[in-house]
């Protein structure tokens, strides 16, 4: 035994799973990935850790979380695999999770909440929609997006600063009613009441497309200057869902332009203190030679918005060559592996905005 062993041992043999601490004895204090199995060989949970050791004995001493009993009460066996660092950790255990579906993984019925927001360009008059596939419909998809509700705030943030149409009936050819509710208050443009042209409508479009491709800024900052006016009229409630809207657009564009980044990068090389060479494949951790040029074939077409399933490696990686980008050092990269733009308004609360 260890001194962390022994120092955790009081409280661990008072778990009612005690017995099945003989599980961890060959388990090594290394980075990587551990799954606790059942009887049937089946995959309950699969977890990453510093130390694989100490982290899976604390199931039976600190971690209080709900189903932590029923799960060890139907673990049986615990299985590992030692990683060279806490990125190949944690790709591996998200890849894992989409493989084997684990019981007790919440993450593993994340991906199907995920959404889009879709710009229906191949319509007379385009509008914002949030779909749960992106399809070859011709249209501009944003996403994917962690969930419905924040899909939500971005298509109201946006629609805050331009006068789509928010109708979901198709236009008619003939005016055919009045105004919409949401242009009877000026929010939007109603083509059904023959109010605008297709020609005005689209410079519209083009607007919205601008912004999302290449200049938020047309987009973020009409809402910090709309937020900080709500704040100044003391209208507190409606300048926090404002903030909350335009922060969700914020960060799904960063997210967007990062994953579009990584997508497009080709292979990317660097040295990591911890972990030695990592090679990455269009943003996706490469394990070994044999898979370099293959990337694209097994995880997706790059020529098309990210799908679910790739998304969450993609958004693991880019997060960690963000935060461990100044202990890196580049050894090759195919294409340049810059952003599109600056960094983006985070909408964080500043005295400006609580000023009265």
């Amino acid at each position: 035994l260890g001194l962390d062993d022994l120092q955790q041992l009081p409280t661990m043999q008072r778990h009612p799973q005690a017995k099945k601490l003989r599980l961890t004895e060959d388990l090594p204090r290394s980075p990587g990935i551990y799954r606790f199995v059942d009887a049937r060989g089946q995959v309950l949970y699969v977890g990453k850790a510093v130390n694989i050791r100490s982290r899976v004995r604390s199931y039976f001493s600190s971690d209080n979380r709900r189903k932590v009993d029923q799960l060890l009460r139907e673990t049986e066996s615990i299985e590992h695999t030692i990683c060279p660092g806490p990125l190949q950790a944690e790709v591996l255990e998200l890849r894992l999770i989409q493989d084997l579906r684990p019981r007790f993984n919440r993450r593993s019925k994340n991906w199907a909440k995920y959404a889009y927001v879709k710009l229906t360009l191949a319509e007379r008059f385009p509008r914002l929609s949030i779909v749960s596939e992106p399809k070859g419909d011709g249209g501009f998809y944003l996403g994917p997006i962690s969930s419905r509700r924040v899909a939500r705030d971005v298509v109201a943030a946006i629609e805050t600063v331009l006068p789509l149409r928010r109708c979901t009936k198709r236009v008619p050819l003939r005016v055919t009613a009045g105004s919409c509710v949401a242009a009877q208050l000026g929010t939007s443009v109603c083509p059904c009441s023959g109010e605008i042209t297709e020609a005005t409508y689209s410079e519209i479009v083009d607007n919205a497309l601008v912004a999302l491709h290449s200049q938020p800024e047309k987009l973020l900052n009409p809402l910090r200057l709309r937020m900080l006016g709500l704040a100044n009229q003391q209208r507190f409630e409606e300048a926090s869902d404002l903030r909350r809207q335009a922060f969700a657009l914020s960060n799904t564009l960063r997210r967007q332009r990062q994953v579009d980044a990584l997508r497009s990068s080709g292979r990317v090389v660097v040295e990591c203190p911890e972990a030695g060479l990592i090679t990455l494949e269009n943003g996706h951790l490469v394990e070994s030679a044999s898979e370099i040029g293959h990337v694209e074939i097994q995880r997706g077409n790059l020529l098309t918005v990210a799908g679910k399933r790739e998304i969450a490696e993609l958004w693991c990686v880019a997060n960690w060559l963000e935060s461990e980008a100044h202990n890196l050092r580049l050894i090759y990269c195919d294409r340049p592996l810059s952003s599109r733009y600056p960094s983006l308004d985070n909408f964080q609360i500043k005295k400006d905005l609580v000023r009265v």
